[in-house]
């Protein structure tokens, strides 16, 4: 009994150093996502994907994209909320609703941001306007399905 009780001891600090790197790893995506300075979908420079757009679309590819979502509204940059935003247009209306009637009339900052080849920079209002009317929901479709 004992012999086991000590081999579990030694084993114990494995499991939690394997179990701490595999948050991590997934955690990865939100940090990149919520550190983003730039809201930028189908750069023709980049060849297409710009940093936000790709750790989006990994978001987006899991079972559970709703929280790392959240998580990245709470603690990103006006430009990572509006990918969150646009994401949460298309797969949690409710979420969506709550975010734009917080934000409305509160905080109203400028974003940076690009399209295609062109320069779109708005503010968040801006922004909410054109998610609201599905300017991004067809990025966040496909990105969904993958």
């Amino acid at each position: 009994m004992t012999l086991r009780f000590l081999i579990l001891l030694l084993l114990a600090p494995l499991a939690i150093a394997a179990e701490s790197a595999v948050a991590a790893t997934s955690d990865a995506d939100v940090q990149a996502l919520s550190k983003v300075q730039l809201f930028a979908f189908d750069i023709v420079a980049l060849n297409g994907r710009s940093s936000g757009e790709r750790a989006l679309a990994r978001i987006l590819a899991r079972e559970d994209k709703i929280r790392p979502l959240i998580e990245v509204y709470n603690r990103g940059t006006t430009e990572a909320k509006v990918y969150a935003l646009a994401a949460f247009h298309y797969l949690a209306p409710t979420i969506f609703e709550q975010c734009r009637r917080d934000l409305v009339g509160r905080f109203n900052p400028m974003v940076r941001a690009t399209n295609g080849c062109m320069v779109a920079n708005g503010t968040l209002l801006e922004f909410l306007i054109r998610i609201h009317h599905g300017e991004y929901a067809a990025y966040i479709r496909e990105y969904s399905k993958l």
